[in-house]
């Protein structure tokens, strides 16, 4: 056994995945067969790929299937021997390796027209789906934005606390009969209880003349 064949079966053996294999339509079909319908996809593949690729795709994947594919006759053998390899690519029973494409000019050209109707719908709905949920998130963000200003301008409407200790030596030197400024700037002179509490005591200041 050669190299490249130890190395081939080392990866299949302790990755669980075959080696990837070069083939341009097996390429294509295992692109394409999840997104578009199977009569489109094996039109296109008839119009564009010669019998004896057809063919060499089909020995290409009876190598790694357990059931062969059958031998097709007749004038229309490559469109039918294109709907076996569509169908062995589509059953997911089949662990079929990745296959890749070295001749980019044997890949057939898509257009829109060839795309699946269906699978466009599961997109549009998801992608749908994802636009409800930004919206979600927006409406959410909003509301944080609310309810922060609230607690902003309960927080300014509040005393400060520099406020609070202004009165609070206000009232404490006035209750030994200290001076007090007043609203209108002025220094006063009075008495106040050491019982009376803090906010008595700013509200007396704020109605004296």
């Amino acid at each position: 056994m050669s190299n490249v064949e130890n190395v081939e079966v080392g990866m299949s053996d302790n990755a669980g995945q075959r080696v990837p294999a070069k083939c341009e339509l097996l390429c294509f079909v295992r692109e394409k067969c999840s997104i578009m319908a199977t009569d489109h996809l094996v039109k296109i593949c008839a119009d564009f790929y010669q019998e004896d690729e057809v063919l060499a795709a089909k020995a290409e994947l009876d190598t790694v299937l357990e059931i062969r594919l059958p031998k097709r006759k007749g004038g229309d053998k490559c469109r039918t021997t294109l709907e076996d390899i569509v169908k062995a690519c589509l059953d997911p029973s089949n662990a079929l390796p990745v296959y890749y494409a070295v001749d980019l000019s044997r890949l057939p050209p898509v257009n829109a027209k060839h795309c699946d109707v269906t699978a466009i719908l599961m997109e549009l709905q998801s992608l749908r789906a994802e636009v409800r949920e930004i919206g979600n998130l927006q409406q959410e963000v909003i509301q944080l934005k609310v309810e922060l200003e609230k607690m902003k301008g309960n927080k300014t409407s509040s005393p400060s606390v520099a406020n609070v200790n202004h009165v609070a030596s206000a009232a404490a030197g006035t209750a030994t009969g200290e001076s007090a400024e007043g609203n209108d700037g002025q220094v006063h002179m009075c008495r106040w209880p050491k019982s009376c509490s803090v906010w008595d005591w700013q509200l007396h200041l704020a109605t004296r003349p």
